[in-house]
């Protein structure tokens, strides 16, 4: 039997998702990003998951989309590739707008598709090998699903540049352009992913829900509309 391509372990309240691919990259096929979106439904639903760690195995976070899978597609399955653009879209929006903290443990290169899933979590820690980028225009695709959370992090020049010139982008860059937020060395990665899962675990579950919704709710609109949303929470 195939080992799964995710792997799901609960520790005190965090739930730790671990792209399971490794000898593809962690490479987001049809199956993982099924999973995937299985699992974050399931995390939502389940309110004894305070906190989420999303990380990969092996030397790589991610590697993006399977391109052999693009492939196949292309000489006629075009049903599974509009399925499972769905599915990454939709897993895109549903990790903000979830009620647990997400932290994305980045323990390699994330690149493309992989890479916007990381930025879209809550928290990012970046190993200091790790490397992020959006390759796709080298090889002429418009990978469109990932300017949305790009833009937001980084800003419009910045995603500019990311995106038209397909380069990479060291751990210190990345925390420069606000895609990330610390650099740990490799080997303490998941200690302090764990620990920071752990700190969100023992808060309050309702609190925790709450300033997330506000924070995303207030990020892109005028102060004094914020405060119109944040005095329309109150009870």
């Amino acid at each position: 039997m195939s080992a799964p391509v995710l792997l799901s372990e609960d520790s005190g309240g965090v739930r730790i998702l671990t792209l399971n691919r490794p000898e593809k990259r962690n490479a987001l096929d049809s199956a993982l990003t099924f999973a995937l979106l299985e699992a974050f439904e399931s995390a939502e639903a389940n309110e004894s998951v305070r906190a989420i760690i999303l990380t990969g195995a092996g030397p790589v976070f991610s590697a993006g989309a399977d391109m052999r899978e693009f492939q196949v597609e292309a000489n006629g399955n075009k049903a599974l590739s509009a399925e499972r653009s769905a599915a990454y879209r939709k897993l895109l929006a549903m990790i903000p707008a979830g009620r647990a903290p997400v932290i994305a443990a980045i323990n390699g290169f994330a690149l493309g598709g992989g890479c916007a899933l990381a930025i879209a979590c809550d928290m990012v820690l970046a190993a200091d090998t790790a490397s992020f980028g959006y390759p796709e225009i080298k090889h002429g695709f418009t990978a469109r699903g990932i300017v949305p959370p790009l833009v937001r992090q980084v800003g419009r020049k910045a995603a500019f540049e990311l995106i038209m010139t397909g380069r990479a982008v060291t751990p210190d860059e990345a925390l420069r352009m606000g895609m990330i937020n610390r650099i740990v060395t490799a080997d303490a990665l998941m200690e302090e992913a764990r620990a920071l899962g752990a700190t969100f675990a023992g808060y309050a579950l309702e609190a925790l829900a709450m300033m997330k919704k506000i924070l995303y709710a207030v990020a892109d609109v005028p102060v004094a509309d914020g405060i119109a949303y944040v005095d329309g929470q109150r009870d």
